[in-house]
């Protein structure tokens, strides 16, 4: 499914709000009164349907569509009370029967913020489970509160029970249960999230219940209706409690506490692979921002891969799920260099041109064995990665769809490694120095594409500082080193890059993904610990944060600063 769009469900949601409450103000003038109140239910029915098709875990899923129809039974009963209900004992018990999807969506709430990082399956905790007991005894009082008065004291007989009355203990109980279990699910949600930035931005589900609450305070701090603005009631107290809990959920999927799968589109356009995806009618869906038209002939293929050259290009097509995939490879280098060699050897045939190309030739050959050189220093130190390439393309051949998925995902890890190695020993051929800043691009470029294993991934820091090449290159190598050893064990990864004076320290830290056993976390420690520790050149530290989480500080020495670099 396209991601496309998913970005635009929390202001879609607000124009819808600020709409329901327009349409309160000439309320008086339409035949029917709750045209405001059918705005809101299109709003929450349009979230349900969004989250439907956003989220990615079943159960938060569900749960989160559970919330949107408590909300929706709220509307419901209020429509049916006003509208259809006669007697006063129907109107007494819709009224107490508002407070049920009040007392069921915070313990919806709180179920949801504890399955956040849990692997599929996995059971949340006993804990939560039990409120459900809480939350029966509550929904027990309020539906009795005739025999016992303990939520509303009112006259039974009165014609309109909730215009005369006084609140009581179990009033205040479910206030408490309603706010209380909505400020404990947003902290749940923080603590089991593993990924920096999400937290960072907790305060704006924070400011979200902050304002219903002032609302609230503001138009309904009585209890014979809300306050009224030109006769009319602006803002129901069905309306504040529906924003706060929409958009609540909605702003924690937005800054990313709830894993959701917006944003695809934007990472494989972003991808160094020129590949796209087709639908099944063979029209593009995803697609690179350097991929080129795929030529007629290519599609047209019904084999499930093949491979065909036009002009300068080599077009490789899969069938997968669903569709196809394509990715191209420029051959312009390896044709002009055929084409060379080809014109290279007619010549040499001739024998009146060899003195007069004698010299012509040396000047090349010093030129090419000079490249040579840099290129097998390049070919050397991304032996490994170049080797894992060639291995996995091999296994792609005759593999499945899911396989060929997470190879072509793999293959973008790797072939980033060795671009921005082999860039910065390029630039190390011609300058001593090297900027962090283009040692934080490319770590960045790395985990760019860590998203595709699940792995949360930042880089922050860099300033624009030249140290010596070797530093540079040795760091991004560390940090590769870290990297690769961690795939299939890390979730996340987040990496720091500090100049201090004349020094350059690298933190990286890593967490275990709850697939990981302590003695493959401990066996991955001790190879990353062991890895640092056979070069010199820089002082290292690793330290363990928590059971799972541990933290490497690398720190290089440079005894000088490219002054005109550091400008």
């Amino acid at each position: 499914m396209s991601a496309k769009g998913n970005n635009k469900t929390l202001p879609v949601l607000l124009v819808i709000y600020v709409a329901g409450i327009i349409a309160r103000i000439p309320a008086s003038f339409f035949p029917f009164h709750y045209i405001s109140i059918l705005i809101y239910c299109v709003g929450i029915l349009y979230w349900a349907f969004s989250v439907k098709s956003r989220i990615i875990d079943d159960r938060q899923r569900r749960l989160l569509i559970a919330v949107a129809g408590m909300i929706l039974l709220l509307h419901t009963l209020q429509i049916l009370k006003y509208q259809f209900g006669s007697s006063p004992t129907e109107l007494r018990y819709l009224w107490y029967m508002y407070y049920i999807p009040m007392i069921l969506a915070p313990l919806f709430s709180i179920w949801i913020a504890a399955g956040i990082g849990r692997s599929v399956g996995e059971r949340i905790g006993t804990g939560y489970l039990l409120l459900v007991i809480p939350a029966l005894i509550l929904i027990v009082l309020i539906m009795t509160n005739d025999l016992h008065q303990m939520m509303f004291a009112l006259d039974l007989t009165a014609a309109k029970p909730d215009r005369d009355y006084t609140r009581g203990i179990v009033y205040y109980a479910c206030t408490v249960w309603d706010y209380g279990l909505l400020a404990i699910s947003l902290a749940v949600a923080v603590r089991r999230c593993t990924v920096t930035y999400p937290k960072k931005k907790a305060k704006i589900p924070i400011i979200v219940v902050l304002t219903g609450l002032v609302l609230l305070l503001a138009f309904h701090g009585g209890t014979s209706g809300g306050r009224r603005i030109f006769g009319t009631e602006i803002l129901t107290f069905q309306m504040i409690w529906h924003v706060i809990y929409s958009l609540f959920w909605e702003v924690c999927i937005t800054i990313g506490l709830i894993t959701s799968n917006t944003d695809y589109d934007e990472i494989f356009a972003h991808a160094a692979v020129k590949a796209q995806i087709l639908d099944r009618s063979k029209g593009r869906v995803f697609f690179a921002k350097d991929a080129g038209e795929i030529p007629e002939e290519v599609i047209k293929s019904d084999s499930k891969f093949s491979v065909f050259v036009k002009d300068n290009t080599k077009y490789y097509t899969k069938k997968i799920n669903g569709g196809y995939v394509c990715w191209e490879e420029d051959i312009s280098t390896v044709l002009e260099m055929n084409r060379e060699l080809w014109e290279s050897t007619e010549q040499l045939r001739e024998e009146n041109a060899l003195l007069a190309r004698e010299s012509e030739v040396k000047a090349e050959r010093a030129m090419i064995e000079t490249y040579n050189r840099l290129y097998d220093e390049i070919a050397s130190e991304t032996r490994d990665q170049v080797s894992d390439v060639k291995n996995i393309l091999t296994s792609l051949r005759n593999c499945g769809a899911d396989d060929f998925d997470r190879g072509v995902k793999r293959i973008s890890i790797l072939t980033a490694y060795i671009k921005r190695c082999a860039n910065l020993m390029l630039i190390r051929k011609d300058k001593p120095m090297i900027r962090t800043f283009d040692l934080a691009l490319s770590i960045k470029e790395s985990l760019e594409y860590a998203s595709f294993f699940g792995i949360a991934a930042d880089v922050e820091g860099g300033a624009d500082t030249g140290f010596p090449a070797d530093i540079i290159i040795e760091a991004y190598k560390i940090f590769e080193f870290v990297f690769e050893g961690g795939w299939g064990i890390i979730s996340a990864i987040m990496v720091r890059i500090e100049c201090d004076g004349e020094d350059l320290e690298m933190m990286i830290e890593v967490s275990a993904n709850n697939t990981s056993s302590d003695p493959v976390w401990s066996k991955y420690r001790e190879y990353v610990n062991f890895g640092i520790a056979r070069k010199t050149g820089y002082t290292y530290l690793i330290t363990d944060d928590e059971a799972k989480t541990f933290r490497i500080k690398v720190r290089f020495d440079a005894n000088t600063i490219d002054p005109e670099v550091a400008s």
